[in-house]
C-alpha cells in the first residue's frame, strides 16, 4: 500500500501575529470504495515560534493512517486543514480522536450513502465545510488557514501544491506519495 508524506512546507508571508510561525496540520483522508477514513495532526516541536517568512521546511514525515489507503485518484478524498498556534496548540490528539474522526467520518458516510464511488466537488465541499465549521468550534487563539482537497495524481511522486492565504499569510505545502 501507498504512503502519504507531508513533503514539505514554505511560509512565504507570516501571518499579521508577533514573532515567528508555529503550523500544524489535520489531515482527513475517506475512501468512496471501502468506506475508510481516518484524521491525524501532523506537528512537530521544532516548528514551535520558528517557522519564519520565505523559510522552507524539508519535513518528509508520513501521515500514520491507521489504515492502509490506495490514494487513487477518484475513490479517494484527501483534506488538509494548516492551522496557525497562537499560544497553546488548541487541538489536542484527543479531540482528533474523539471530536474530529468520529463527525468528520460521518459527513463522509452520509455523502456515501448517495452512491457516488468518485470524489466530485459535492463531496468536497460538503465534508470541507464541515471540517471547516468543526474547526470554528475548537479553534480558539488558533488561526486556521484554511482547508484544502489535496487532488491526488494517482501516480507516486510529488502531488500537486497546496496554497494557504490567511491572515495576511500565505503558505505552500507539498505531499508525496510513495
Amino acid at each position: 500500500m501507498s504512503k502519504l508524506i507531508l513533503k514539505e512546507f514554505r511560509c512565504v508571508e507570516d501571518t499579521d501575529e508577533s514573532g515567528s510561525e508555529s503550523p500544524y496540520f489535520l489531515v482527513f483522508i475517506g475512501d468512496l470504495e471501502t468506506g475508510k477514513t481516518d484524521v491525524k495532526r501532523i506537528k512537530q516541536g521544532n516548528w514551535d515560534d520558528e517557522v519564519d517568512k520565505g523559510e522552507l521546511w524539508v519535513i518528509n514525515a508520513p501521515v500514520p493512517f491507521a489504515h492502509n489507503f490506495s490514494f487513487k485518484t477518484n475513490p479517494t478524498l484527501i483534506l488538509v486543514a494548516l492551522i496557525e498556534e497562537d499560544v497553546d496548540v488548541d487541538i489536542s490528539e484527543t479531540e482528533v480522536n474523539n471530536f474530529f474522526k468520529p463527525l468528520l467520518d460521518n459527513s463522509f458516510q452520509s455523502f456515501k450513502k448517495s452512491g457516488s464511488s468518485i470524489v466530485t466537488n459535492g463531496i468536497s465541499s460538503s465534508v470541507a465545510g464541515d471540517f471547516n465549521l468543526l474547526l470554528g468550534l475548537k479553534l480558539g487563539n488558533d488561526d486556521n488557514m484554511g482547508v484544502k482537497r489535496l487532488k491526488p495524481t494517482g501516480q507516486a511522486g510529488n502531488q500537486p501544491l497546496l496554497n494557504y492565504f490567511a491572515d495576511t499569510g500565505h503558505y505552500r505545502v507539498r505531499f508525496v506519495i510513495e
